[in-house]
């Protein structure tokens, strides 16, 4: 099987933009391209808010623009070692992933001290996480941070936050009709067709039973006898119609 050949980054970024303005772009993936550096992605893109780099090869983020509405950024899976000062450029910055990379010391986290909206720090798989209390030290130089690794400092879960993109539907045939503003169950429904059924039923009925009693009245009528002329005159038409 052929092997494919890794894209660079500045002409995977040509390709995912492709005619837009880099001022348009909001939403950049570009993981499995190949850089050791940042390359094409500069401070021309103003509104971008999410950015995924897994994978790239990346050894520094010395470089990284300055993205004023970013809000996500996964650069996992790189042998990143420094350059975090970088990202102090963005600071709208939320969610931040650095598992599977080469940072060594707690220390090295510190100039995300000055991100006063991260909240959520992913390190796993990294050298640092095998330093003895290492979740306790990194809350400790990131007291802002609210969860790290997915959990808080009482080890809580982080929430999980479906993207509306991503919101299941439920199917027609579950949503029950309405009637006077109001849902109604498909048995209730049924019920409904019963009965109309019914009083169809009954109407019909009573009709049979009128026309007979008309025949009965028919059959009682002598000519020139009858106290009414509109009772004759109704039975006469009835008798043509049928």
């Amino acid at each position: 099987m052929m092997m494919m050949s890794v894209i660079p980054m500045s002409q995977r970024l040509e390709l995912e933009i492709k005619d837009k303005q880099p001022s348009e772009v909001k939403d950049l993936n570009l993981d499995g391209c190949t850089a050791t550096e940042i390359e094409g992605i500069t401070a021309e893109y103003i509104n971008l808010q999410r950015l995924s780099l897994v994978g790239v090869g990346l050894t520094t983020l010395k470089g990284f623009p300055a993205l004023p509405q970013l809000t996500k950024l996964d650069l996992s899976e790189n042998p990143i070692v420094d350059g975090l000062e970088s990202l102090t450029e963005c600071p709208k910055l939320e969610v931040l992933n650095l598992s599977g990379n080469k940072l060594k010391a707690v220390a090295d986290l510190s100039p995300l001290a000055s991100l006063a909206n991260l909240k959520s720090l992913e390190l796993n798989n990294c050298d640092i996480a095998a330093v003895e209390d290492y979740r306790k030290e990194v809350f400790s130089v990131l007291p802002k941070l609210k969860y790290l690794d997915g959990l808080d400092q009482s080890g809580e879960e982080e929430p999980v936050i479906e993207d509306a993109s991503e919101a299941v539907h439920k199917p027609l045939k579950e949503v029950a009709p309405e009637k006077n503003g109001s849902h109604v169950a498909e048995g209730d429904d049924e019920d409904d067709d019963e009965d109309e059924e019914e009083e169809e039923e009954e109407v019909g009925i009573s009709a049979l039973q009128g026309s007979k009693e008309l025949e009965d009245d028919e059959e009682d009528y002598v000519p020139g006898k009858s106290s009414s002329p509109y009772l004759s005159f109704f039975l006469c038409t009835f008798k043509n119609y049928h």
